[in-house]
């Protein structure tokens, strides 16, 4: 979320944004220690919110000790590129077999080519790697290019048209605001959007099925 949050934090002056690795995604339990810390690194602060969803129950157990903690109202991170929970659970309705692919995930060489060409390949070689990389992704249908309005594009979309050549799928690009992020640093903070809780309230996956049911299909 870095490329999106920096381009409005000129607008947030009094607002510290502090960024944790995105492969703790991979690893939920170890996700709520390394965010657990930061939260009590932070408790200073007048307010501490997350920019993370449930993330498949990565942040279950997390709380704050003297501060409240606000956490979006969002089963997956993508929510917050689309606007809202709502929005994303109608683009999977529509598109149950895409993946999305954001600017960071792809500035970071964490789209599914890169990760195939830099990770899996030196690891197992080449043949086991694409038959490897090719299982996980076989129920997906098409790759969309989130273009939250960035100057690099270009290179963006170029880079997400080889994922799209070399694994056979459909390419498709929406173009979003950035109107959760900025919500994120500035406010609101409504109840449609987020869970405010308390000194000492733990995070639980309970808290997301109160307003949305069931949750879309979480991928990474």
């Amino acid at each position: 979320m870095k490329p999106e949050l920096e381009r409005i934090r000129n607008r947030a002056r009094d607002v510290e944004i502090h960024y944790v690795d995105q492969g703790l995604h991979v690893m939920p339990k170890r996700m709520v220690e390394v965010l657990q810390k930061k939260v009590q690194e932070v408790s200073y602060a007048t307010r501490i919110v997350l920019g993370y969803g449930l993330c498949g129950n990565g942040i279950v157990g997390l709380s704050s000790n003297n501060k409240p903690l606000v956490v979006p109202r969002c089963h997956d991170c993508t929510a917050l590129f689309l606007g809202s929970q709502a929005a994303y659970a109608k683009m999977l309705d529509a598109r149950p077999g895409a993946l999305f692919l954001t600017p960071g995930l792809l500035e970071q060489r964490k789209d599914p080519l890169s990760r195939f060409e830099e990770d899996y390949v030196p690891r197992v070689g080449h043949e086991n790697a694409e038959w490897t990389i090719r299982t996980e992704l076989k129920n997906y249908t098409h790759f969309i290019l989130i273009n939250t309005g960035g100057t690099d594009i270009v290179a963006l979309r170029e880079r997400t048209l080889e994922n799209v050549a070399f694994f056979k799928k459909q390419y498709e690009e929406i173009h979003v605001k950035l109107e959760y992020f900025e919500k994120l640093l500035l406010g609101p903070y409504t109840d449609e959007d987020f869970f405010i809780l308390g000194a000492g309230e733990k995070v639980t996956q309970d808290l997301f099925f109160q307003k949305y049911g069931k949750a879309p299909m979480l991928r990474e």
